[in-house]
């Protein structure tokens, strides 16, 4: 899942932050140093540095006219129309300019640039590798390494990029600002507290920075000190998109919706994502009696089945409704998808209405107690729940359970601390993870015992067809903060949800139960990255549930 709300990275160049009034220090700058020549491409780059983008790309598409192989016209080109954010354009010219020079170090990183907007940061990667190797010393490509890796959750990577790049250059704040903002994903608040103090030792009201100390107020559980940053940096900068969604994230934890959701709505501004439909108007509540609409997932698999209920709200306003889903997710939806089209790409129909599907409950006014939390609203198949009960069989007090999402998210949680558990007379625990993580089963702590579904469970193009027919033969399910909490709460199943101190805002804050799923608890941790006592917690409640 992307960063959501706590903190991204700063872009330098090649990318503007809609919420911000300042003027971007764009790729033509490099331009001018590399490509020193006269003329109309020299007149152009200085048009570019006063910002009058327009003029820049029509005398530079007359210099491509006449000379369509002139390789440092269309560098600046496709400079010029990445900054007015015409992408489509900018990646064809720069890449006109990389066939031309394809060693060109210069071209590599721009058009690598171009791709960290463009959410393409794994085609970014192999050029800025390219760019390093050409010129070792290019910071530009280093510096997009970082944001590339970073975007792609190798944080730890990209944190020991901008670390060096720190120690070369350590008055150069965006480099701080990005260490304090890395160091904050990862969790080691004390260090990025120090690096963000670093950069308002320079700049007091940089806010950037003084986010990076909202976002570590907040994840320690200082929800009020993380909003009254957010508020400082607000009354100077209204526009400051990543502080207005942060704000809103911390006023969802804590339950204010109702006054969250238009905070929560600047989440495009701040990724930069445009909607899937071009001249299409976003769903703001108006009547949908006979009008189509297009809804569109936006983050991750849990986050479609949690916001999928919505779909037969919006048939009962009389909806055309189509749903814009990753192709995994079809099969398991199709029952609360009735008379709903389930796509994986755009329609190329016309479409009324177009919204993000985590905007839904901000269009249907829903707070805490107004979630429609019907379940369940998702079902197993029933050829599946008679294959799975012969193979699981009926003895014992039948736990499922998940420890692992990414080696670098730190919602995963390492399988021996599940060992309490084990303890508890009577239970079998079986595993539902799948791809990472399995490893941990070959080194158990010595008497603990994880039974495996085997090879074929969930091995299809579907995701969670069999998941959803074994929770059908458990007793219950205890998971860390993955898709299997909201699959297992849809089907109406009773399941526990490990979580850190500070979780997602779905989960809120200072409360075990949820108000999304009714047979959901929540066990949180009582101390950031300490998570022993929620299982022994969980333990001492299985073993009531067993006596």
């Amino acid at each position: 899942m992307p960063v959501c709300g706590p903190a991204g990275l700063c872009y330098p160049f090649c990318r503007r932050d809609p919420g911000r009034n300042t003027r971007p220090a764009a790729t033509f700058e490099n331009a001018r140093d590399v490509m020193g020549i006269g003329g109309d491409i020299d007149h152009a780059v200085a048009l570019l540095g006063e910002r009058r983008v327009g003029e820049a790309v029509a005398l530079l598409s007359k210099v491509v006219a006449k000379r369509p192989r002139e390789s440092r016209a269309l560098h600046v080109l496709g400079i010029a129309h990445a900054l007015s954010g015409q992408h489509r354009e900018a990646e064809n010219y720069l890449h006109q300019a990389k066939t031309l020079k394809p060693q060109s170090a210069q071209i590599l990183t721009d058009l690598a640039a171009l791709y960290t907007t463009m959410k393409r940061d794994r085609e970014a990667l192999p050029l800025l590798e390219t760019a390093r190797r050409r010129e070792p010393g290019f910071t530009l490509a280093q510096f997009y390494s970082g944001v590339a890796l970073s975007n792609l959750g190798r944080n730890s990577e990209a944190l020991a990029i901008f670390t060096q790049l720190s120690a070369a250059d350590p008055f150069n704040i965006v480099y701080l600002q990005n260490r304090a903002a890395l160091l904050a994903l990862l969790e080691r608040f004390d260090e990025a507290d120090v690096v963000a103090d670093q950069v308002l030792a320079r700049n007091s009201t940089m806010p950037e920075a003084l986010l990076a100390k909202a976002v570590t107020a907040t994840a320690r559980g200082d929800l009020a000190k993380g909003l009254e940053i957010c508020e400082r940096i607000l009354a100077r900068d209204p526009k400051f998109v990543k502080a207005i969604v942060h704000r809103g994230y911390i006023k969802l934890l804590t339950g204010r919706w109702l006054e969250a959701w238009p905070d929560y709505e600047a989440r495009f501004v701040r990724d930069g994502v445009a909607p899937p439909l071009r001249d299409v108007p976003i769903w703001t509540g108006e009547p949908l009696d006979g009008r189509s609409i297009l809804v569109f997932s936006e983050q991750g698999l849990g986050d479609t089945i949690m916001m999928s209920r919505y779909l037969p709200l919006l048939r009962e306003r009389g909806a055309d409704v189509v749903y814009l889903i990753r192709p995994p997710l079809k099969r398991l939806l199709r029952g609360v998808a009735e008379g709903t089209e389930l796509v994986d790409r755009p329609p190329s129909r016309q479409m009324d209405f177009q919204i993000g599907e985590l905007s839904l409950p901000y269009r249907f006014g829903n707070d805490v107690s107004t979630v429609p939390a019907r379940t369940p609203y998702l079902f197993a198949e029933p050829e599946k729940v008679a294959h799975w009960k012969s193979v699981i069989g009926d003895h014992g007090f039948k736990v499922g359970i998940v420890w692992f999402t990414h080696a670098s998210d730190s919602r995963a949680i390492p399988l021996r601390e599940y060992y309490p558990l084990s303890q508890v007379p009577g239970v079998r625990l079986i595993s539902l993870q799948k791809h990472g993580g399995l490893d941990q089963l070959a080194a158990l702590p010595a008497g603990m015992n994880v039974e495996s579904l085997g090879d074929e469970f969930d091995s299809g193009p579907d995701a969670f067809i069999d998941a959803a027919a074994v929770t059908q033969h458990l007793d219950l399910t205890i998971t860390c903060d993955t898709s299997i909490g909201p699959l297992t709460g849809s089907l109406g199943r009773p399941v526990w949800v490990a979580h850190k101190l500070v979780p997602e805002w779905r989960w809120m804050v200072g409360r075990e139960d949820c108000p999304w799923y009714p047979d959901l608890r929540i066990v949180r941790q009582k101390q950031q990255g300490v998570w022993r006592d929620v299982f022994e917690r969980m333990a001492d409640d299985l073993r009531r549930l067993t006596a």
